[in-house]
């Protein structure tokens, strides 16, 4: 087995231009420097090794130049044919990774479909984050390929910058993490105005001096959805507030500085603001739409559209909140994120997971 300076890993990454790909690696440069693992799809490499290089769309990789190689499965021909090609040719094992299905599903024509079985077929193997992901990707292969591997979250890493003092704004101000991102085109889920109505009636209930208490905070990462997020009126006569881009670090102190979150998200994601919320600690209401939701907030996560449930529990929560006394149904399960977010113990189970006769064990070096 090759020690682990001498192994190497590639993710084959697909920006759409150079700019987009200078933006990509200055991205994971910042996140060196601070010492942080984000967790996106990328960081899955450091599960396989201390480092790994990014490969842009179009690069011509040597045959035997790598011993591993990463990939998301995307949308295009042009991109589905390049990693056919690359599984094909360049001599490396290949592991690809299927993002959630109701991406991939809406763009699938009948040659996507063919390229799609080939990759999933010939490919090292099928990396999916959950079972839902691995029964979509094994349906398309037309085989059971996928192996259902752990996440890169880091627990200690994610408490040591989110668990800050809370600075500024009133001592009663409850701040609450409302949908992030908020999506208002989104089909398996409640639109935020509905949510938005619900809670709407619920504020009315209170005093006035205790609604004056409570803010709602959301981030957009579409331009079209912060486009209609002021053209729905999503903030007319309701207190809540669209914030602008953060980078990692800052938008975990945020998050640490919070008081509950209300997330109704799409079905089929991976659920990383649910183990942020929970690795610090926050009250949470959550879809049950997610797998990590309802493992991370075992008793109070809800069905999507039942809103008579929905509007009980928040009221219930809110409730809490003002009394200081919120329900311990609520708190998130902190044995089930101190596991999600074991790095070191994930990344060895990672590496036996995918096999470990290719993956050595290289420690995990943050400088």
């Amino acid at each position: 087995m090759k020690p682990p300076s001498t192994y190497r890993v590639g993710f084959l990454t697909y920006p759409g231009s150079r700019f987009r790909d200078f933006l990509l690696r200055a991205k994971y440069v910042k996140m060196r420097w601070e010492r942080n693992v984000y967790p996106d799809v990328y960081s899955l490499a450091l599960f396989s090794a201390p480092r790994f290089d990014m490969i842009p769309m179009g690069t011509r990789v040597r045959p035997g130049g790598y011993d591993l190689l990463f990939s998301e499965l995307n949308g295009t021909v042009e991109q589905i044919s390049y990693l056919l090609d690359i599984v094909r040719t360049s001599g490396s094992r290949v592991a690809v990774i299927p993002g959630p299905p109701q991406v991939l599903g809406r763009v699938l024509t009948a040659e996507k479909g063919r390229l799609v079985e080939s990759v999933l077929r010939e490919c090292h193997a099928v990396l999916a984050y959950s079972t839902e992901v691995a029964g979509f990707a094994d349906g398309l292969a037309g085989t059971r390929r996928s192996i259902i591997v752990p996440w890169p979250f880091d627990y200690s890493r994610t408490q040591e910058l989110g668990k800050s003092p809370r600075k500024g704004g009133e001592p009663k101000a409850i701040r609450i993490l409302f949908n992030i991102p908020i999506r208002f085109t989104d089909a398996t889920t409640p639109s935020p105005l509905a949510l938005r109505q619900v809670l709407r009636g619920i504020l009315a209930e209170l005093p006035l001096e205790v609604r004056r208490q409570f803010s709602f905070h959301t981030f957009a990462y579409a331009p079209e959805e912060r486009a209609m997020f002021q053209r729905l009126g999503m903030d007319d006569d309701f207190p809540i507030r669209l914030e602008p881009s953060r980078g990692y670090s800052s938008f975990l102190r945020f998050v640490g500085t919070s008081s509950a979150i209300i997330n109704y998200t799409s079905s089929g994601i991976l659920g990383r603001l649910g183990f942020t919320a929970a690795a610090l600690e926050l009250p949470g209401l959550m879809s049950a739409n997610v797998p990590l939701h309802r493992a991370l907030y075992p008793s109070s996560h809800f069905e999507p559209f039942d809103l008579a449930a929905f509007r009980d529990a928040a009221r219930t929560l809110l409730g809490g909140l003002v009394t200081g006394e919120v329900p311990r149904s609520f708190l998130p399960d902190d044995a089930c994120a101190q596991a999600v977010g074991a790095f070191a113990a994930n990344a060895a189970r990672f590496r036996v997971l995918l096999a470990a006769s290719v993956v050595p064990a290289p420690p995990f070096d943050r400088t």
